[in-house]
């Protein structure tokens, strides 16, 4: 079966452009709670013309909404309201980080299709059977899954919950959802649509971090035989136009109706429009040099292969200088054309040079086109930089006119959803006055019922009354409201052969749709209040915790420590010391003889399917030996407890909590505490410690990884790489993932009441 082809719309054109190009699905924001907040996003209205179009194309198209940020305790209401509209909208889908959005979606608005964001960090089959258990119908794996880890994962989920994977797009060097350089370096939190982009900053004249893009092209064979159930290519940001193009390029890959040269036509013409380098990145598996995948020496778009430079001419009588060039790729007069040109990049921050066409000369002669297998002479610019172009340099097609006039965009569709909520009338005429019902079409508990007393006299022509009243009743326009079918949704009962003016039937209706919008409203706030008071959390298994005690968190390679006045220490397993049980058993051992208690025990972050076997067995072995104090960092791990009768544990701050619909959707699992982020603001932290005395954990020093990532930062090697630039930072290789933190541990003051946490499990090793 061919996987759903999913497109980004960061506004309606490009959602235009990407079901006029082939897409089967587009996913989008919304003007609140999106991952792409600087995107166009969409507003009601919008969203419900695009279902609309959506849903009149043949075959049927689906229409994601993300609604994929962490959610502000002072939001909630802004986002129950929200949830409402969406559920009477109805979109295929709602794709969802925030285990507090997805509790209140589940419980108050059930029609909602929940999809776990790429944001949830799913790296395993565990990862999707959590997430199945979650009531999620599907899941967009991380990006940096393996095509054997994505097939283990298909077939975790099948016949419960459905995947989805990267396609093409921009890649993030962090592992999506674990990454804090923005919210902490330039409080723009990523995990709330507002990312500063930092993984794209230059460092020690290199750009470390930043990532080519991803496209798995040559590998879109092998993926479809992993059973993936959608294809999603990233790119809300991007412009309808490219949005076109490459959804036009991977639909015919997909349909293999392409032939070799209207792909490789295709391929030029993403690559024109934009595209970074590109890379495959661990879809065949991590070995290879970090190199391709990390670009550390150029940044932004690349372009399309157009030629090769054969040299530059001395400057003419006029002062121009003339690129002689073979051409591969056709362009013309006011198009544009770039080199990466070693020693410009360093100048330029790693952009390359690049300039409009103004003239071109083939063989002596000016010309406006430049045609495939032509040589011909370039004029340069003779203002601005003037860098040397060697023979052989590649040369860079980064805007195309030609490209835009072969993907034109669509107009508007003419099936446009009515403004308003559908609304159903009922009209029952007697002498002695004229009753209206209105209901709210998608809510039937939303009604109102008014009287407009008469009395009506009997009428001078019988049998129009009925379509008096339907005419009457279907002028909604500006008030909120329609009338889908005026036959079916307007019905006339009572007496019929009285006649009721106009001017009453009109009053009539102004009365009841008044009435209804009232409705509406009180049904509105019970609801909102309804769901903002479903925040209760059961008690923990076993004791209650303490209202304030001090946890030390370390690291397994660590030595054994003295607990200093720690009530809790917390040792966090490490996959390498779980391959060997006798090791582990020993070092567990040496920590309780120096700490005169048992540690509890943290299972490892992102544990990946060829880890798992050591990880299940450790756990198992030292359940049977009586550990009993847990703690989770993802929600594979918290899967891995509960199937094993674990009722009672820690999530660490990788599951994030911002709002108390999350602390209880926590708490429902068997979280006994959950650890607050380092980028919850210090009132929302206050507010949550408040609402659940006792619960949550403040770490009050940490390293705080700014990156969590599988690849190594480019332009450097060894484990531990310190990093120039503001901040500047150090990198290390820690338990096979690349942790990225300040060279100083952040601290913050203990809040009122509240168990501190003091972390040492992130700590670099530094020098000295």
């Amino acid at each position: 079966m061919t996987p759903e082809l999913l497109a980004p719309a960061g506004t309606p054109e490009a959602a235009l452009a990407a079901f006029a190009a082939g897409a089967d699905a587009v996913y989008l924001g919304m003007r609140e709670f999106s991952a792409r907040a600087e995107a166009g996003n969409f507003d009601p209205s919008q969203l419900s013309s695009l279902l609309a179009h959506a849903r009149s194309l043949s075959p049927r198209r689906s229409v994601h909404v993300a609604l994929n940020t962490l959610v502000r305790e002072s939001e909630r209401p802004a986002l129950a309201r929200l949830l409402e509209t969406l559920e009477e909208l109805g979109p295929d889908a709602l794709i969802v980080q925030d285990p507090g959005v997805a509790r209140m979606a589940r419980r108050h608005f059930p029609s909602l299709r929940l999809h776990a964001s790429t944001q949830m960090a799913v790296h395993s089959a565990e990862g999707v059977r959590a997430m199945a258990d979650l009531g999620f119908s599907r899941v967009v794996l991380a990006r940096e899954c393996t095509l054997e880890e994505i097939a283990a994962a298909v077939e975790a989920g099948a016949g419960a919950c459905e995947v989805e994977t990267f396609l093409h797009g921009a890649l993030c060097y962090s592992c999506s959802g674990l990454c804090l350089y923005s919210a902490m370096e330039r409080g723009r939190s990523g995990n709330r649509g507002r990312c500063c982009y930092g993984c794209r900053e230059k460092r020690d004249g290199a750009f470390p971090f930043s990532m080519r893009d991803l496209c798995l092209a040559p590998l879109l064979r092998e993926l479809r035989a992993t059973g993936v159930s959608s294809l999603k290519i990233e790119g809300r940001m991007k412009s309808p136009l490219w949005v076109s193009c490459v959804v036009q390029w991977y639909r015919g890959l997909l349909d293999g109706t392409l032939r070799p040269e209207a792909a490789r036509r295709l391929e030029d013409d993403v690559r024109s429009v934009f595209a970074r380098e590109w890379t495959t990145l661990y879809a065949t598996g991590e070995k290879g040099p970090p190199e391709g995948v990390v670009d550390p020496r150029s940044l932004g778009h690349r372009g399309a292969p157009a030629g090769t430079a054969l040299g530059v001419s001395a400057p003419d009588a006029s002062g121009v200088r003339w690129m002689r060039m073979s051409v591969r790729l056709p362009f013309e007069r006011h198009d544009g054309l770039q080199m990466k040109l070693p020693a410009f990049l360093a100048e330029s921050d790693g952009h390359p040079w690049g300039f409009a066409v103004g003239r071109l000369r083939r063989d002596g002669r000016e010309v406006f086109r430049a045609a495939a297998g032509d040589v011909v002479d370039v004029a340069l610019p003779r203002t601005g930089p003037a860098p040397e172009v060697p023979a052989g340099q590649e040369v860079l097609l980064a805007t195309s006119q030609d490209v835009s006039r072969r993907h034109p965009l669509p107009p508007a569709p003419r099936t446009l959803a009515a403004e308003g909520r559908p609304a159903v009338f009922g009209i029952d005429i007697a002498a002695d006055g004229v009753s209206a019902t209105a209901r709210d079409a998608a809510r039937p508990a939303v009604s109102a019922v008014v009287r407009l007393p008469g009395p009506f006299e009997p009428a001078r022509v019988a049998g129009r009354a009925a379509a008096a009243a339907r005419d009457a009743f279907s002028k909604l326009g500006g008030t909120g409201w329609r009338v889908a079918d005026p036959a079916r949704d307007i019905e006339v009962r009572g007496d019929l052969s009285r006649f009721v003016p106009a001017s009453a039937l009109n009053a009539t209706r102004r009365a009841a749709v008044e009435a209804l919008g009232e409705a509406a409203a009180r049904h509105a706030a019970r609801t909102e209040a309804e769901v903002l008071a479903d925040d209760s959390a059961p008690s923990p298994d076993g004791p209650e915790p303490p209202a304030a005690v001090l946890t030390r968190k370390f690291g397994s390679n660590a030595p054994p420590r003295p607990a200093k006045g720690a009530g809790r220490v917390v040792l966090a397993l490490r996959h390498a010391l779980l391959l060997d049980q006798t090791a582990l058993r020993r070092r567990l051992d040496d920590w309780t003889a120096a700490l005169g208690f048992r540690p509890a025990l943290s299972l490892p972050l992102l544990c990946r399917d060829r880890e798992a076997p050591a990880l299940d067995a450790a756990l198992d072995a030292l359940l049977d030996a009586g550990f009993s104090d847990w703690e989770v960092a993802d929600w594979a791990g918290v899967r891995r407890l509960r199937v094993r009768g674990v009722r009672a544990f820690t999530a660490d701050f990788t599951i994030p909590v911002e709002n108390r619909a999350a602390a209880a959707a926590l708490f429902s699992l068997g979280a006994s505490r959950c650890v607050l982020s380092p980028e919850i603001p210090r009132e929302t932290a206050v507010t949550l410690a408040a609402a659940f005395p006792g619960r949550f954990e403040q770490p009050v020093r940490q390293f705080v990884p700014l990156f969590v990532s599988v690849t190594p930062p480019g332009a450097g090697s060894g484990p531990v790489r310190l990093i120039g630039g503001k901040p500047p930072v150090v990198s290390f290789l820690l338990d096979g993932r690349w942790i990225t933190t300040r060279r100083e541990p952040r601290t913050a003051p203990p809040l009122p009441a509240t168990p501190s946490r003091e972390d040492f499990s992130w700590d670099p090793p530094l020098p000295g």
